[in-house]
This record gives C-alpha cells, structure tokens and sequence, in this order.
C-alpha cells in the first residue's frame, strides 16, 4: 500500500515526488513546475485528441467509409499523418521506402485534398463588402478582447478566430463579419481543462484566410499580442468600446464601478488605455493587479452611467446584461 501511494505522489513528467500540499488536489499529478505543468498539459490535449480522432474511424468505418491500413500497426485512417509515424519512430518518407506499395490516403480524401487546393483562394470570389470603417472599429474593439488574429506558418495570410459559449453573442459577430469574408460558425468540444479535466461545448467562428487581415495580424502580434496604439487612435471609437466590454469587461455586483481585463497586455499599453478612456470618453478610472501582478482597469462609479450609455446605444444581442 505504501509502495502504491508513493508511486502516486511522483511527478508524471520529471519523476519528483510532489510536495504533500499539492499532492492533497485530486486533479494535481506534476510537481508543480511550469515546464512539468506545461508538458503535462499537452500530454492530456494529444491522448484527448487522439481518442477522439478513434471515435470518429470508428464511425467511419461503421458508416462503410474507405479506409486504408497502417503497415505497421494495423490500425485504419483515411490520411496516414506523420504524427502518427512518429509513434514508430518513422517519417513519411521512411514509411514509403520500407512499404512502397501502401497507399497514405485514400481515394476520396485525394479528391478532397486538391478541391481544398482550388478553395484556398476562395476569398477572390466571395462577394463580401470591402473593407470599411466600421470593420476597423470592430476589430479595434473585438481585438482588445477576446478575438484574435491567427497566422499559421505554411499559411500565406491570416484569418480571425474566437469562442465563447454565449451562443446569440457569437452569432452576432459571425453575421458581422461574414458581411465581410467567408467565416465558418460551429459548435466544438474543448480540450480538457487543465486543473479540472472537464471538457466544455462553445461556439467558435473563423473566417477564411484572407490578405487584408495579414496587415492587421502583423499590427497586433509581435512575439506576444501588443497594442498597435496608431491604429486604435484612428479607429476606436464607442462601438468599439461597446465590443470591448462585451467581450471583457462586467459591472460589479453593487452596480459601483465596472471592469476591463487586460490581461494580455503590458502596463505601459493598459496606462495609454486608461489614460484613453478617461480623457476621450468621460470614464474616470483606476489600474489594478491580479495575484498574477497582470494589469486590469476598474472604471470608478462616477463613470458606470457614462459606460451603460455608451454601450446600451448599440443593443448587441445577447449582451443585454451588460449595459442594464
């Protein structure tokens, strides 16, 4: 018994016994460093995810989809991927000098592979509006919050990317945006918490890559999400702020002061939009600190009527809450 209940108490990843006030938390496996933490993290995001892609073969194949064979182990796919090679030790192009005549996918994602090929440029035939002001107001505000602008590497441009699990709030940016570029709106599992394990259901939209969005990436990212302080000077304005709030920021429970998470960003950056709100709006405020010593900005209750105003003028659905 007491053998077991040492074996329980090592860290996953690095083999260390974990310290007993952390060893007491049902959900702590690592010894708490931020490298084991991180790790261990992505170990449970891949087993998730590999589960999941298990399931769906498997209904694959109850559905009398084509399938075609790992060599090696068996199993069946319908595109055999270097990460699954890599749990052989083996790259794609090992795996085709040693079984030259198995196939790495079948017929029917070859054909759905090179129609992904013509799609790829498909923005050139969406009849979008072109990009306009109040776009850029959106994004100014959506940009601050929860949105984001992603580029992967073997992506030439960019594409905006967001979830939440306030369905009506997210159909609403979904039909905003899709006013302008193709966007895709589905309902998705998330990967495993990290403390708790649990799995949530959200809504997620993103919009097709497209070159006008790869300026704006470049803007917001550098080696961590920045303010482009030029850009939100020009283009900020309350239906910005209004997009902002919604995203994250909520009254306090007394109704006396109001707050804005910004979490992502430097003190320097959140001071420039303290200093912004204040003296361009009216809003009156403080810049706190979590347990983390991150920067957030608490409007003082002389200025809660001011920010209802400003948001309720804009009714965004799902978001009533906010500005009653």
């Amino acid at each position: 018994m007491g053998v077991n209940s040492k074996k329980e108490c090592l860290c996953v990843i690095c083999r260390r016994e974990i310290p007993l006030e952390l060893s007491r938390r049902s959900w702590r496996k690592t010894c708490g460093s931020p490298i084991c933490e991180k790790e261990h993290t992505k170990n449970r995001r891949s087993k998730y995810y590999a589960r999941l892609g298990e399931i769906e073969r498997g209904k694959k194949q109850r559905q009398g989809r084509e399938m075609i064979q790992c060599a090696v182990c068996g199993k069946f796919f319908e595109v055999i991927h270097n990460s699954h090679l890599k749990h052989h030790s083996l790259t794609i192009t090992d795996y085709q000098k040693l079984y030259p005549h198995h196939p790495l996918m079948t017929d029917y994602m070859k054909s759905k592979r090179g129609q992904g090929s013509l799609s790829q440029s498909r923005y050139l035939q969406y009849q979008g509006k072109e990009l306009d002001d109040e776009l850029f107001h959106f994004f100014a505000g959506s940009m601050l919050g929860d949105g984001s602008l992603e580029k992967q590497k073997d992506k030439l441009n960019a594409r905006y990317a967001e979830g939440g699990n306030n369905q009506t709030y997210m159909q609403w940016k979904h039909d905003f945006l899709k006013q302008y570029f193709s966007c895709t709106f589905k309902e998705r599992l998330s990967a495993p918490h990290v403390k708790s394990g649990k799995s949530y259901l959200g809504w997620w939209l993103r919009t097709c890559v497209h070159p006008d969005l790869t300026p704006l990436h470049r803007l917001w990212y550098k080696n961590r999400k920045v303010l482009p302080y030029l850009f939100l000077d020009k283009y900020f304005n309350e239906f910005s702020l209004a997009v902002w709030f919604c995203d994250d920021g909520h009254l306090s429970k007394n109704g006396c002061g109001a707050y804005l998470y910004t979490f992502s960003f430097a003190l320097d950056e959140v001071e420039w939009l303290a200093i912004m709100l204040h003296g361009a709006y009216g809003l009156p405020n403080k810049i706190l600190f979590n347990k983390k010593n991150q920067p957030f900005i608490r409007i003082r209750s002389q200025g809660v009527s001011r920010l209802k105003e400003i948001i309720g003028q804009f009714k965004i659905p799902g978001m009533e809450y906010k500005y009653q």
